[in-house]
């Protein structure tokens, strides 16, 4: 299975970078488009700001980096273009 790349850092906390690998998938028209699991969503958020009660935004306002050729579409997906 394919896997797509993806680097995030920075943050309020300025958080160390972090990767992780998001399954790549082809959906019905063709495309292809990669999403975060729950548990890598989670550990995200974790890695950015593990305080219950921090207003901080947490993975949200870090900085994403993906492959070229790739846009990220929500904080938990990216599109191929």
């Amino acid at each position: 299975m394919k896997t797509l790349k993806i680097t995030v850092e920075g943050g309020f906390h300025n958080a160390d970078e972090m990767t992780v690998y998001a399954k790549v998938r082809t959906a019905r028209d063709g495309s292809s488009y990669a999403c975060l699991s729950p548990y890598q969503a989670h550990k995200v958020e974790a890695h950015f700001c593990g305080i219950s009660d921090c207003q901080c935004g947490g993975a949200s306002r870090g900085t994403w980096a993906s492959p070229a050729g790739w846009v990220q579409d929500t904080m938990e997906r990216w599109v191929q273009r």
